[in-house]
């Protein structure tokens, strides 16, 4: 929830959060964090778009909109790791499939994070909308979530971009393999990894609002693991 949160201003949908105690007939039962949910009804609140009119992905599986969703995201990532994305005309293409921004950021705040637990199946969702509408976010893209990061910010020496908790990376993932192979896309991604370092990630940024966590946390977590 806090790499969430240190996120929020990126291309990349992340789950708003707030703590809570439970009680259960009066006992105490502990710390909790209240989640948003991804589903069709965030993108209406967060994007304006139609809850009728999008589809959902997680971990590659539809959560919305059946074998339809799930067979579109498939072509996606078959189109682009199957041509050649030197090709000026198939990146842009590609692009009319992916908000490439959005991919961008949701590679690079996962590597920056060290998030060792996330693939395209696992961990992961991606929604767009069914048909154009005239919202700024109707374009039938795949945009990006950034979900469950439990697995980050582990031993300081791991290598993200090598190493992962099992099966295939982020940085095996054909869609990403073929990408590369395009100078703009790399170019994007490169910058977009410096400002993410130098913004989300910032020191000075991220010890603010820990500090702010801790002073909110601090009492019930003591609390909760007695």
């Amino acid at each position: 929830a806090f790499l969430a949160e240190l996120s929020a201003d990126r291309h990349v949908s992340v789950q708003d959060s707030r703590p809570c105690v439970a009680f259960l007939n009066g006992e105490y039962w502990g710390l909790y964090n209240l989640r948003e949910r991804f589903k069709p009804e965030y993108l209406r609140n967060h994007y304006g778009v139609n809850e009728s009119n999008v589809w959902i992905i997680e971990a590659g599986r539809p959560d919305t909109g059946g074998d339809a969703a799930e067979d579109f995201w498939e072509q996606t990532l078959e189109f682009i790791s199957g041509n050649d994305m030197s090709v000026e005309e198939n990146y842009i293409a590609a692009c009319d499939l992916v908000d490439m921004q959005s991919l961008i950021d949701f590679y690079c705040i996962n590597l920056y994070a060290d998030n060792t637990d996330v693939a395209f199946n696992r961990n992961f969702a991606a929604w767009r909308t069914i048909l154009p509408d005239d919202t700024a976010y109707g374009d039938g893209r795949w945009r990006f979530m950034l979900y469950d990061m439990d697995g980050s910010l582990n031993q300081y020496d791991n290598n993200t971009f090598a190493e992962t908790e099992e099966g295939i990376g982020l940085m095996d993932e054909a869609l990403i393999r073929s990408l590369m192979n395009h100078e703009g896309f790399r170019k994007q991604f490169c910058l977009t990894f410096l400002d993410i370092a130098n913004t989300v990630f910032a020191y000075e940024k991220v010890h603010h609002s820990l500090m702010e966590w801790k002073d909110i946390y601090r009492t019930q977590v003591t609390e909760s693991h007695r």
